[in-house]
């Protein structure tokens, strides 16, 4: 039995009607339409797979296996879904989207106990212990980045060929290294670590905090009247590690107008602790007082110039060595401390 029905603007009872086909026709409908199906286990069915519901509202429908190629909400309301009866993907007016949380902030917002979304592909397995996790840990505040297998986390810029770091299966960190060396090192990197220019210092024994190479330029002068120098030689060298100072410097000069005692100045760093006198001296040129030699010199404390020094023969007080105006060398390696 087949029954066909026009719409008027008002409500329709189907609960009377008999089993079979009823075909309801809407010409010219204007206001609000209700159909009334005599019970929950009645269908309603498009007249072909292309019959579409457009503009309508569906409360609390149950819909089996359909095939939707859009959802959308009224203006300034938001769209939800729900799971089991409770809302659990939100897209609020502004276009985020919330799973778990009806008041997403962002593009994606995730809410839960333990607020992680899980990647997986066929490689690692579907379990809750496969895959990667990213997210905030429940009873925490803290980001958790867990990959779940047994393999390596890599960090790409510019492209997935392009890997800067990596942190492999045994927790080791690589920068610029796709395998670690031999030392078994958890810091490894390819291309050496650089310090900032300005030292950091840091109070901790154990904190290495500035490295630096580089080269200075010593000068020769008196300690009466500094006076200028002709060099054929005129290099300096220096390798600081937190505060301890590698130095080397050459001179070698065929004139000086400098009076007084010998001194260089310029050492790159000023020095700290003392009068200090690690250092190894070659000297060629220079004349001694009577009955003295060389012992070396000192480095005075706050201070970037070095004082070179003789003693007695016999042993007894040391006196600055007279500065050599003629053809002179003086070569200096050692270690000093610097704040």
């Amino acid at each position: 039995m087949a029954t066909t029905v026009t719409l008027k603007p008002n409500a329709i009872d189907l609960s009377g009607s008999t089993s079979g086909t009823t075909t309801l026709q809407a010409t010219a409908v204007a206001g609000t339409t209700t159909i009334t199906l005599p019970a929950a286990t009645d269908t309603l069915v498009g007249k072909a797979t292309t019959d579409t519901l457009t503009n309508k509202t569906l409360t609390s429908p149950v819909i089996t296996t359909p095939t939707i190629s859009s959802l959308s909400s009224a203006a300034a309301t938001a769209l939800t879904l729900q799971s089991a009866g409770t809302t659990a993907i939100t897209v609020s007016t502004a276009q985020n989207v919330g799973i778990g949380t009806t008041a997403p902030n962002k593009p994606l917002s995730v809410y839960g106990g333990d607020g992680y979304i899980q990647m997986l592909n066929a490689s690692t397995g579907t379990g809750n212990t496969d895959g990667a996790f990213i997210g905030v840990e429940g009873g925490t505040t803290g980001l958790r980045i867990v990959n779940q297998e047994n393999d390596v986390m890599s960090f790409h810029t510019n492209g997935l060929a392009n890997e800067r770091m990596r942190i492999d299966a045994s927790g080791r960190v690589l920068v610029g290294l796709t395998s670690p060396n031999t030392s078994g090192a958890n810091f490894q990197v390819s291309q050496g670590v650089t310090f900032p220019a300005t030292q950091s210092a840091s109070s901790d024994a154990n904190t290495l905090d500035d490295y630096e190479e580089g080269t200075w330029t010593p000068v020769l002068a008196g300690t009466s009247t500094a006076g200028t120098g002709t060099y054929s030689v005129q290099i300096g060298r220096y390798t600081k590690i937190g505060n301890t100072v590698r130095i080397y410097f050459a001179l070698t000069w065929s004139a000086h107008t400098g009076t007084g005692t010998t001194k260089v100045t310029g050492f790159p760093f000023s020095s700290n602790g003392g009068n200090q006198t690690p250092f190894a001296v070659f000297t060629y040129g220079e004349t001694f007082s009577a009955n003295n030699v060389a012992n070396g010199g000192l480095l005075g404390n706050g201070s970037t110039q070095w004082e070179h020094y003789q003693v007695p023969v016999g042993g007894g007080n040391s006196s600055g060595i007279p500065i050599y105006n003629g053809n002179g060398e003086i070569q200096l390696s050692g270690v000093y401390q610097t704040a």
